[in-house]
């Protein structure tokens, strides 16, 4: 059985969900054709857009993303994103170049709490 509406934008998986139907299940409704889903074109979108955003960032996810979900849970929701995409962020931020004075968050220069 699908554990939730992952993405609570499309009509085929929420009826899926609500009716009962496992995984495999939902991936054959999503795969058949006579019953029209925009789960591709949202997914493709939403990973074009992320990678618009994040190119002045450091951290850049959406390959990561791209070449991952198929096999690990990388989001709650659209918005939440789950620990193992939370661990890929921070392993790249801590093995980057950039020194803990040169990390910024909304323009202003982090302090170290020490």
């Amino acid at each position: 059985m699908v554990d939730g509406p992952f993405d609570y934008h499309d009509r085929t998986i929420l009826e899926a969900y609500a009716s009962g139907i496992d995984v495999p299940g939902v991936c054959r409704l999503l795969a058949d054709p006579e019953r029209p889903s925009d789960a591709q074109a949202w997914a493709a979108n939403a990973t074009a857009e992320l990678d618009i955003r994040g190119q002045n960032c450091e951290v850049k996810v959406t390959s990561f993303i791209a070449s991952t979900f198929r096999d690990e849970l990388l989001f709650f929701t659209m918005n939440h994103p789950a620990n193992h995409l939370l661990g890929y962020m921070a392993q790249q931020i801590t093995s980057s170049s950039v020194s803990p004075e040169a990390l910024t968050t909304g323009g202003f220069q982090m302090r170290s709490s020490d």
